[in-house]
C-alpha cells in the first residue's frame, strides 16, 4: 500500500516511490517470497537507474538486493558484478569502506566461493579481514564468514601451510 500510495501522490520514479519499493522488497526478500522480492527488486533497480542514475546511493541499495536475490537464486554469475558494483559504489560516495561495504564484501565473497573462484576469494579476504576485524570484532559474524571463506579458498587451493599459520587460524 505505501508503495501505491507514493506513486499515486508522487509518481512512480520519485525518491519515495523508488524507497518503497526497496523497502517492500527487501520485506518480501525476508519473508521468503522470493518470486515477489526479484520483480520488487528488479522494478526498484529499473526506476532508480533511470530516475535517480546509476550513482545514487538508491541504486547501488537496489544493487545489493538484486544480487542477494541472485546469489538466492543459485545465479552467483550474475550476482558478482551487482555485489561490486554496491561496494565499489558505495566505498567511492563514502570515501571508503564502513560496516555497510564490509557486510556486502562478505556477500561476494559467498557468491564468489559459489563459483570455485578462490584465488579471487584470497585477494577479498587479504584487502578486507584487517577492516572486518577492527570495525566488527575477531569473533563477529561477518569476521568470522570471512575467515572461513579463507580457510576453505586455502584448502581448495592446496594451500594446507597457510590454514594453520593465517590470522584466520589464530
Amino acid at each position: 500500500r505505501c508503495v501505491e500510495f507514493f506513486e499515486t501522490k508522487l509518481g512512480g520514479d520519485h525518491l519515495w516511490s523508488i524507497e518503497a519499493l526497496l523497502m517492500l522488497a527487501s520485506a518480501q526478500y525476508g519473508r521468503g517470497l522470493h518470486e515477489e522480492s526479484f520483480a520488487s527488486y528488479s522494478l526498484a533497480k529499473q526506476k532508480s537507474e533511470r530516475a535517480l542514475g546509476a550513482l545514487h546511493p538508491v541504486t547501488f541499495g537496489t544493487r545489493l538486493g538484486m544480487a542477494q536475490e541472485l546469489l538466492h537464486r543459485g545465479l552467483a554469475e550474475e550476482a558478482v558484478p551487482e555485489y561490486r558494483a554496491a561496494i565499489d559504489g558505495l566505498s567511492t560516495l563514502w570515501g571508503g569502506h564502513n560496516s555497510l561495504t564490509l557486510r556486502i564484501s562478505v556477500g561476494l565473497g559467498s557468491a564468489l566461493s559459489s563459483l570455485k573462484r578462490y584465488t579471487e576469494i584470497l585477494e577479498l579476504v587479504e584487502e578486507l579481514l584487517p577492516e572486518l576485524t577492527d570495525n566488527f570484532g575477531p569473533s563477529a559474524g561477518p569476521t568470522l564468514l570471512m575467515q572461513r571463506l579463507e580457510i576453505q579458498s586455502n584448502r581448495e587451493l592446496h594451500n594446507a601451510c597457510l590454514l594453520y599459520t593465517s590470522d584466520a587460524a589464530d
